[in-house]
Formats: C-alpha cells, sequence, structure tokens
C-alpha cells in the first residue's frame, strides 16, 4: 500500500481480511447444507432401527475447530490491518519534509546527487568511488581523510567528465588508518518525501525514486523555520 500527496496505490489495509470473510461464508454455506442432509435423514429414520450418528457428530465438532481457526485468523488480519493503519498515519506526516536517512544508494536528478559518509578516525589514505545500477563503476576520487561526517555532492559526471544519465547511485568509500586497518565509514542520504507506503508490513518513504525504511530515518531537516 502506497500514499503520495495526490493518490493513494496498493491495497488497503482493510483488504487483508477479505480471505478470513470469504473462508467463513463458505464455511457457513457448507454447515448449512451438512444440517439440512443430517435433518432429513434423521425425519426419515426408522424408529426401529435409528442411523448411527457418531459420523455426523465427528464431522460437526471438525466443522466447529475449523471455524474458530477461521476466525482467529480473522481476528488476527484485523489486528494486522489495525496495525497498519496506524503505521500509515504516522508516516503521512512526513509527506512534504526533507530527511535524513542511513543507505548508501540515492538518485541522481538535474544533474546532482547528494551522499553522505562518515569517518570514526582520521583515515591516511581515502578513496570514493559511485557505481550505477548495474554496479558498473563510474567514479573513482580522492576522498576526505578527516574524522566527521563529509557530504559529497555529486555533479552526474563520471570520471572522464561525461554526464550520467539519471537513475539510482551507489557511492563506496573505502579507508584506512595509520596502523593500514580498514575504517567502516558510516553513509546517509537526504531527500523531500513525496509518498509513503507499507512493505511487508514495516513503513517506507518514497525520497525521489527510492523507498527507504521509516526506521532508517535519523532526523527530519530544518526547512522554513520548521523545527529539526
Amino acid at each position: 500500500m502506497a500514499i503520495d500527496s495526490t493518490s493513494t496505490t496498493g491495497s488497503t489495509p482493510g483488504s487483508t481480511q477479505s480471505n478470513s470473510s470469504s473462508s467463513l461464508s463458505n464455511l457457513s454455506s457448507n454447515l448449512d447444507n451438512f444440517l439440512k442432509i443430517l435433518t432429513t435423514q434423521l425425519q426419515h429414520q426408522d424408529p426401529l432401527s435409528p442411523m448411527d450418528t457418531h459420523e455426523f457428530t465427528n464431522q460437526l465438532v471438525q466443522f466447529a475447530s475449523v471455524e474458530q481457526q477461521i476466525q482467529g485468523n480473522h481476528n488476527l488480519e484485523s489486528l494486522i490491518s489495525l496495525q497498519e493503519t496506524n503505521i500509515m498515519v504516522g508516516a503521512v506526516s512526513y509527506i512534504g519534509k526533507e530527511v535524513e536517512a542511513t543507505g548508501q544508494t540515492t538518485t541522481l536528478e538535474d544533474g546532482k546527487a547528494k551522499f553522505i559518509y562518515s569517518l570514526p578516525e582520521e583515515a591516511t589514505a581515502s578513496i570514493l568511488a559511485i557505481y550505477d545500477e548495474n554496479g558498473t563503476q563510474v567514479l573513482f576520487k580522492q576522498a576526505d581523510k578527516d574524522a566527521g561526517r563529509h557530504e559529497f555532492i555529486w555533479d552526474g559526471k563520471d570520471t572522464k567528465g561525461a554526464s550520467m544519465p539519471e537513475g539510482d547511485y551507489t557511492i563506496q568509500v573505502v579507508a584506512v588508518n595509520a596502523e593500514n586497518k580498514a575504517i567502516t565509514p558510516a553513509y546517509s542520504i537526504t531527500g523531500t518525501v513525496t509518498g509513503v507506503g507499507i512493505d511487508d508490513g514495516e513503513a517506507t518513504l518514497s525520497l525521489g525514486g527510492m523507498n527507504v525504511p521509516l526506521a532508517n530515518v535519523v532526523r527530519v531537516i530544518e526547512q522554513d523555520g520548521e523545527p529539526g
């Protein structure tokens, strides 16, 4: 299920209950038919040789057991639907806001893409590379070595200076310290939320062409005097 500022796509939370409702309806119809057959046979049985109702009793017990199971599934789906609705209500408040979220991949739009990486310590050597959606390296250059947060605004040009097409690109920073041990950077991206959705019960935010889990958001960036 997805929601953006202009439209709603995907299924609604209530649609998760359709399977149980259909199963309950079918079960009710089968049980009605079964009871009609049982009533007819009981009405026409020979009083001197009454029929054995043991098998009918067993089937009634089975009907009751299945009904309880389906009803339990129906209740569970109702809880899931309610939870998804609550998640969506919270996620919708992000639409139109600029956020920062953990991640290495962002979208190149209008010749610009912004990447953020942080080094936990100073590096003696640091290399930055950008890869396209196919995993092909398009840019390779020296990166900042200082410990802390660094923003890299990419102009969309590859190592040879050619402009790359719009799309999703991934950053990778390789750095080592004075002991020649690898340093693990932390990555994040920024973007304005244009829509929200649900993926396997998890809220996602649309940042341009990217879908980012709501749980990955680390901060809301202040805009037009709003608190961040």
